[in-house]
């Protein structure tokens, strides 16, 4: 029998504790995470309020059929938690003429603000009137980018979910605003966080087909959104309806279609062929009652990044039921079960398919929702999700032979030099409840309390195939085992580094905020969220910190027409909790790496050490966090089509690392050396540096701690025009200016400066602060982001487009080299052995821009009442060709393209939605 710990049994208590103190408090906003609002005032011919009006609303995307609600004394009404789509929205009252709105867009996480005038009634006739429901949130402070299904459906673009979040403005490589790469966003379904418990980068990649919407909130994000530093990627699922409908889908593309954008012989990347086939359908059960929604995909990928052939295989099955139980009680649930199986993983132009791993990851994703309205003021929300799975990564010639990296050549050889297994399960579950105050206040107020649980567990095992990797050609010296004295070169061998590790997540959340509506022009956003964040390793809790995360924003709409809102907003966002925040002390989990020079006659000594298992951890830590201003205005300039602008600024501080506790530091000054290309001698680049012989490497204690002097800097300028598709056309166009810089870099996981997913060697010894500061990777300082769709209706065409353009990403050259001697060929030799270390100010180089357009045509002959489209898309249509990465470390290779972006490609598909 199952029995609970003491823990498990306090951290219960606790979460029934706050359940039923939301039950007694009755709070929050009119929409959340999966649904939107409708709000508005009903006034007569005068200007005057029109209590009593009966209002009614109805959607294909509604299930339990339409809703009705009467206007109060100062002729408002409201239906909070609504299913995002498309709604008629029809008024009446005894001696007025009746209006009904037709094509009135609710958008998810948003409240539309839609006002109604009423006539003294003359004719019998409803007044019909089609037109585009005001699109700015008037109540909210925040800046959020909506994606629906009509943009997700005809932009050309990478039908990957999780690479949607880069469509969105001020979003690029997966750094949003400045932030750390994917580890620092929150990805979610139907409001569950479905990250990575590890690091928090995407773990849960579901069918492209099943996204009903996508919403990207990040900027002004109200307390109910938390463990995030980046942006929060939520994406809510399609349902079924009253009618059965689906669609047959398939895309093809192969090297025949694909171009060749490098001059560089095997560097271009191409496709040798690829096809992505979906079938999808869903309907009734019961009319208004019991909805289905089935899809399945497969993928199949055959790939390379100039190197050898990498083939993807994924097979994908989603299945989910919408119920309506009652007038006031609606069920979801759904589930996806999903596999990747990839050989040549890694492959490119300098590590063939030997050299690679072959990736084994099944997958099984879930989630359940209940909303009950409690009365016509309060609505109680519960939801629980998760996912459990794996994906290993084995070496593709197996585990007996070992891998090898040439420094002279830069090539990978015989087999991949690791091996990764990765097992993960998340679970987590939402409740909150919320409560519409009129007139309470001096004002009206829409609360909203929640709480969130999670417990997740990782375990991660990383190691060198055989035990040992071989660094070849790395220094030339006096072979030992021979009696020659003629200096050879040799190899640097890496042996043991192994770990195993284990980690549980264990958190609780709890969140108050409000929507006070002080005037009909002026709202304020108050909230606050704590996190009780715990982590526990094989012996036991080894993490506790208690974050409490301030928010405020105000709404302006300075005319009073919903069409010119002003808005600022501050709040502290943390990160989520991870395991590599403190797994690092899971006892004898990491074996320490131990450098030997191996020459050909076989005989090998001692080069360096770097410990492995020997970590403690600050018992005062404290959870890394991010402090956000934003001010911005949005102006309507025709019904549909709004301009936003904003200016924000972001601080990341308290990153968590390890740094030495008792480590023994010689300082060494020298200059900076690096490989001549002609001669191959060490020459120096006349900058004098001071680093660090670590002399106790060996028996030297790591403290996972906030070291000092580590920080990130984020500003930008941001203009926005958008418009949802009406009138045959729609619009996502952006420019961002931005500059990123700080000592810590911006990407999920680096070598060479910090990154965001938690702690590695970066700050094991000080010589990391060598040069640090300055503009970081993801340092795109101008991004401009122009998406569209137009229609022809008499030609049965659409047309989509897709412009990008970003300053490139910057690169820093990177040395292993101090010479004592500007004029001397000898490189110092450390205790540690080799290392390498910024051999000028960081983000002094960048790379090329990225310069592209993807374009999309699309014939849609109608057969019968159903619609078949033939598609073709253009990807990179110039041809743009750039190098995407380079080699940083000096050498004979230093600046070599390691990878191309892709060359241009057509992709042919067909749909028939039935």
């Amino acid at each position: 029998m199952r029995t609970f710990s003491r823990h498990q049994r306090s951290w219960t208590r606790i979460a029934i504790a706050l359940l039923l103190g939301l039950s007694a408090s009755g709070a929050l906003l009119a929409q959340s995470k999966t649904t939107s609002a409708l709000n508005g005032r009903v006034v007569g011919d005068d200007g005057g309020p029109l209590p009593g009006v009966t209002v009614e609303i109805g959607s294909p995307a509604l299930i339990g059929g339409s809703r009705v609600a009467s206007t109060n004394d100062d002729g408002r009404y409201r239906f909070p938690e609504l299913t995002p789509g498309v709604y008629t929205v029809s008024f009446s009252l005894e001696g007025f003429q009746s209006v009904r709105r037709e094509g009135v867009v609710l958008s998810l996480g948003r409240s539309t603000e839609l006002p109604i005038k009423l006539g003294i009634e003359t004719l019998t006739e409803t007044l019909v009137v089609v037109g585009e429901a005001p699109t700015i949130d008037v109540q909210s402070s925040g800046t959020s980018t909506n994606l629906p299904s009509t943009y997700l459906e005809n932009i050309p673009a990478s039908r990957f979910q999780v690479d949607v979040i880069n469509l969105a403005p001020g979003i690029n490589n997966d750094s949003a605003f400045g932030g750390g790469g994917s580890s620092a966003n929150a990805y979610q379904l139907d409001g569950i966080d479905v990250s990575d418990p590890e690091g928090g980068t995407a773990w849960a990649f579901v069918n492209f087909n099943i996204i009903e919407e996508a919403q990207l909130v990040g900027l002004g994000a109200p307390a109910e959104y938390g463990g995030f530093t980046g942006v929060v990627f939520n994406s809510i699922t399609k349902s079924g309806g009253n009618q059965v409908k689906g669609s047959v889908e398939a895309y093809y593309t192969n090297d025949s279609l694909t171009g060749n954008n490098s001059d560089i012989p095997g560097l271009s990347p191409t496709t040798d062929k690829s096809y992505d086939t979906n079938l999808q359908w869903g309907g009734p059960i019961s009319k208004d009652k019991l909805w289905y929604f089935l899809s399945g995909q497969y993928v199949a990928d055959d790939t390379s990044d100039g190197g050898p052939i990498r083939t993807e295989r994924d097979p994908r099955a989603f299945g989910k039921l919408s119920w309506a139980a009652s007038d006031s009680l609606s069920i979801d649930g759904w589930g996806e079960w999903d596999r990747f199986d990839v050989t040549g993983r890694g492959g490119d132009a300098v590590t063939p398919l030997e050299a690679t791993v072959t990736e084994d990851a099944p997958e099984i994703v879930w989630n359940f929702a209940a909303r009950k309205v409690l009365s016509s003021d309060t609505i109680l929300s519960l939801a629980y999700g998760g996912f459990t799975g794996y994906y290993y990564l084995d070496p593709n010639q197996g585990y007996d032979i070992p891998g090898r990296l040439d420094a002279a050549t830069g090539l990978y050889s015989d087999n991949s030099y690791y091996f990764y297994l990765a097992d993960r399960d998340r679970q987590q579950a939402n409740g909150s409840i919320s409560h519409h105050a009129a007139d309470f206040l001096k004002g009206d107020h829409d609360f909203k309390f929640g709480m969130e649980i999670e417990r997740s567990t990782v375990r991660s095992r990383y190691g060198y195939t055989t035990g040992a990797w071989f660094y070849d050609n790395y220094y030339t010296a006096d072979d030992p085992g021979t009696a020659a004295y003629d200096p050879v070169p040799y190899s640097l061998g890496y042996y043991g580094g192994d770990y195993d590790v284990a980690s549980t997540n264990k958190r609780l959340s709890a969140y108050a905020q409000d929507t006070w509506r002080i005037t009909s022009n002026l709202t304020i956003n108050p909230g606050v969220r704590i996190d009780l964040n715990r982590g526990d390793v094989r012996n036991g809790e080894v993490f506790s910190t208690n974050p409490i995360a301030p928010r405020l924003g105000i709404a302006w709409d300075v005319t009073g027409t919903g069409k010119n809102l002003v808005k600022a907003h501050y709040g502290r966002y943390y990160e989520a909790l991870f395991g590599t925040f403190y797994y690092w002390v899971d006892p004898d989990a990491f074996n320490t790496v131990e450098q030997r020079r191996v020459f050909p006659s076989g005989y090998n000594d001692f080069f360096g050490e770097t410990s492995g298992g020997k970590f403690a951890i600050d018992k005062d830590i404290k959870h890394p966090y991010l402090d956000q201003y934003l001010v911005g205005y949005d102006r309507e300039l025709t019904p549909g089509l709004t301009l936003s602008t904003s200016l924000v600024y972001r601080k990341n501080k308290d990153f968590i690392e390890t740094v030495s506790r008792d480590g023994v530091f010689e300082p060494v000054t020298g200059f900076v050396g690096v490989r001549d290309p002609a001669t191959g001698r060490r020459v120096s680049t006349g900058q004098k540096v001071t680093l660090f012989n670590y002399t106790n490497a060996a028996d030297d204690i790591l403290l996972v701690t906030n070291p000092k002097g580590l920080e990130r800097t984020y500003k930008a300028a941001t203009v926005t025009l958008t418009r949802r598709l009406r009138d045959n056309w729609q619009v996502l166009a952006s420019y961002v200016y931005a500059k990123t810089d700080g000592t810590i870099d911006n990407v999920s996981f680096s070598s060479a400066g910090g990154g965001n997913g938690g702690p590695g060697a970066f700050l094991d010894t000080p010589n990391s602060l060598v040069n640090a500061k300055g503009p970081l990777t993801n340092d795109n300082k101008h991004q401009i982001k122009i998406q569209g769709t137009y229609l022809i209706p008499k030609l049965n065409i659409s047309l989509s487009g897709n412009y990008t353009y970003l300053s490139g990403r910057t690169y820093t050259l990177r040395s292993n080299c101090l010479l004592i001697d500007p004029n001397s060929n000898s490189c110092f030799r450390f205790d540690q052995g080799s290392f390498r270390y910024f051999g000028e100010s960081r983000g002094s180089r960048r790379l090329p821009a990225r310069n592209e357009v993807d374009l999309r045509a699309e014939w849609q002959p109608k057969l019968g009442g159903n619609r078949f489209g033939i598609i073709l898309d253009v990807f990179n249509a110039t041809n743009q060709g750039r190098a995407a990465t380079v080699e940083s470390r000096d050498g004979t290779t230093f600046e070599a393209p390691l990878t191309y972006n892709a060359p241009r490609q057509f992709r042919i598909g067909f749909r028939y939605n039935f």
